[in-house]
């Protein structure tokens, strides 16, 4: 799980870790611990924070690269037995 940095708040930190999630700004505030009425205002104004918006594209980045190399060893593996030497009825 990425680390978000320090300089937020512990409900804006929470907010981003929710946000990732399924990327709906509301819900996301709701889980966060923002009230229900101001959820909708609360994650408008988070995803305009410059400091929360680098959390979030942090955060992002670093499950691209974990997606990136899970993807690159499925690709390798598949590969080993594409090309692997098949056996002959004998073995």
């Amino acid at each position: 799980m990425p680390v978000v940095p320090k300089t937020l708040t512990d409900k804006q930190r929470r907010f981003v870790e929710e946000y990732c999630l399924d990327l709906c700004a509301t819900q996301a505030a709701i889980r966060a611990g923002y009230s229900r009425r101001s959820a909708k205002e609360q994650g408008y104004e988070n995803l305009t924070q410059p400091h929360i918006k680098a959390a979030i594209a942090d955060w992002q980045a670093r499950k691209a690269s974990r997606v990136e190399t899970t993807w690159q060893e499925i690709h390798d593996e598949l590969r080993k037995l594409a090309f692997a030497r098949r056996c002959p009825d004998s073995c």
